[in-house]
């Protein structure tokens, strides 16, 4: 199966080509708005895939129990740099699934940027495994950038995007969206069936 290269994805990138953190030490504004759908829940089992830098595991951490993955080791440098020992990260390729988590766990999954680094083939595995990790009711958050191309092949508008996207996960509906002018992103809200 094809896929991006994981060199291509090293310090500089993590550290220049990602939002990241505001000056204040929180998340930016894009990540902050997707979580924000979720609510300030306390006792949440999250996955965060594509974890990057770790904006999700220092926002919601202390309060919630979050597994965070990433493709690249080189995250893993700033992911421990945001986070210090307290989060543990798994290196690891979200398009293999993840046969070691059991079903229906998880409350929240967030992909935060992930949809457009993968091809098609790819995202149909992680969208079945998300919904197979994933609650009954549990709120599954994407954000990706509107773009047409790219190395995912995916996404033309706001609403081609959010049904796009929506389509490669099975068993979930389409609860809302959220548009960033700038950068030009998309939050896409789904929730798994009951």
């Amino acid at each position: 199966m094809r896929s991006v290269p994981q060199s291509k994805y090293t310090s500089d990138y993590y550290e220049h080509c990602c939002e990241g953190f505001t000056e204040d030490g929180l998340p930016g504004r894009r990540i902050r708005t997707l979580l924000s759908h979720a609510g300030r829940g306390v006792g949440l089992h999250v996955l965060d895939i594509g974890c990057g830098r770790g904006e999700v595991a220092k926002w919601i951490g202390g309060m919630n129990q979050v597994v965070s993955l990433d493709y690249s080791f080189a995250a893993s440098e700033f992911f421990y740099k945001n986070n210090g020992d307290t989060q543990p990260i798994i290196i690891h390729d979200a398009s293999k699934g993840f046969p070691w988590i059991r079903s229906e766990y998880f409350d929240l999954v967030v992909l935060a940027d992930v949809v457009e680094h993968v091809y098609p083939e790819q995202l149909k595995i992680i969208g079945i495994e998300v919904v197979r990790v994933s609650a009954p009711g549990a709120l599954i958050l994407i954000d990706t950038p509107i773009m047409k191309g790219g190395e995912s092949e995916l996404h033309v508008d706001i609403k081609e995007s959010a049904q796009e996207v929506h389509s490669y996960f099975p068993y979930t509906r389409l609860v809302n969206t959220h548009w960033h002018k700038k950068p030009e992103h998309c939050n896409i809200i789904l929730q798994k069936d009951l």
